[in-house]
């Protein structure tokens, strides 16, 4: 008896090992991003814009393409000190409104020891449905959550309003 047991708890923490080990591998949003990215660049190439050379923030490279004098597609990349965060937006073709956000975290832990950068990170990607207020979350490639989050809807409302704002103001100046 005391023998069966014994099998069955090391049966069981092998198990347990082999799970934790498969599950604390590198995720990452690769293949589904890069999807993303081609999608955002066909919609931009299909499209007439004019792309325009600004920054709203000097730490925020941004890309801009406008139709008729309208800001209707935008690619930013934030680099906070653990990671890097791209977002591409589309607005309404029709509207001034955002349509959808596609963002990209890629953030690393941190060492604190040694002050640096970890070889760990998360990969998380969200697309954000203005029109549906819906946020979709991948992790792995697997779409993770589908909630609705109302304060980042609205920051990323906000946020994203003040730089169509003054990239506009711009770009009548040039």
């Amino acid at each position: 008896m005391k023998e069966r047991l014994l099998l069955i708890f090391k049966t069981f923490l092998y198990i347990n090992l082999c799970l934790c080990f498969t599950n604390c591998k590198k995720k990452d949003n690769e293949g589904l991003f890069q999807q993303f990215e081609n999608e955002f660049r066909k919609s931009v190439e299909e499209s007439i814009v004019k792309t325009f050379d600004y920054s709203y923030d000097g730490l925020v490279p941004q890309s801009s393409f406008f139709i008729n004098s309208k800001l209707k597609y935008l690619k930013y990349k934030h680099s906070p000190e653990n990671g890097t965060v791209e977002s591409f937006v589309y607005f309404d073709l029709e509207t001034d409104s955002i349509r959808k956000i596609i963002r990209r975290k890629i953030l690393f832990e941190w060492d604190d020891e040694k002050n640096q950068q970890t070889k760990n990170f998360t990969d998380t990607l969200y697309v954000v449905l203005f029109d549906k207020k819906k946020i979709y979350t991948y992790v792995n490639n697997q779409i993770v959550d589908s909630s609705f989050n109302k304060s980042t809807f609205n920051y990323d409302k906000d946020f994203i309003k003040r730089i169509k704002i003054e990239t506009e103001k711009n770009y009548f100046r040039n």
